[in-house]
């Protein structure tokens, strides 16, 4: 390698290539991983057309029994979902957001009932927990709520009582975790947000 075949880069490169991550939605993780081992040759390859990049599928199993939060059971509620695999696709699925006539999650759970959709099911919601950067952006500031799966407690203070599982995102960290509401409680459209997956 001669001196002026040796790869050097500039200011100007380095500021471009700060935008391009950017612009791509690149973490600092990511470049972490790019330096990592044969990474960076990978996607000079790429670039040079000497190999292809295929994009992951993420498989969701939706026949398995989800988790079941401890001193609860579990039973099924809505009639309508998805029990058997799922190829997670964004694009694919939608937010069905409710009206302001459902005033708690029980008006909410009923009206929903009688849809004639397919809702997905609390499996995809523990599976994107997993994998959050699967989760759409147009999801942030909104409450997801998953109905196709009732939980009865067994604690003292909320004896027999059903409730229903949800994810939210913190907003303050960036992250989403996971919620419970029971049947009682106010659909607030206004605070909360709320939308509910449908394919």
């Amino acid at each position: 390698m001669t001196q002026s075949d040796k790869f050097v880069m500039s200011p100007g490169d380095v500021y471009h290539l700060d935008k391009a991550f950017l612009k791509a939605g690149y973490k600092p993780a990511d470049i972490t991983a790019l330096r990592k081992g044969t990474m960076a040759t990978a996607v000079l390859e790429v670039l040079r057309g000497k190999a292809k990049i295929e994009a992951t599928e993420h498989v969701i199993d939706c026949s398995k029994v989800p988790k079941v939060p401890e001193a609860y059971e579990w039973e099924p509620a809505l009639s309508t979902f998805v029990t058997n695999r799922v190829v997670w696709n964004a694009s694919d699925v939608c937010l069905k957001t409710t009206g302001p006539n459902q005033k708690t999650l029980d008006h909410v759970s009923g009206h929903l009932s009688k849809l004639p959709v397919t809702f997905l099911p609390v499996n995809v919601m523990e599976y994107l927990l997993d994998n959050q950067e699967l989760i759409p952006a147009e999801w942030n500031g909104k409450c997801v709520f998953f109905f196709d799966v009732a939980y009865v407690s067994h604690q003292a203070e909320h004896r027999n009582q059903t409730l229903y599982r949800c994810m939210y995102q913190i907003l303050r960290k960036g992250f989403w975790t996971d919620g419970r509401r029971f049947l009682s409680d106010e659909w607030d459209h206004d605070r909360d947000r709320v939308a509910l997956i449908k394919l």
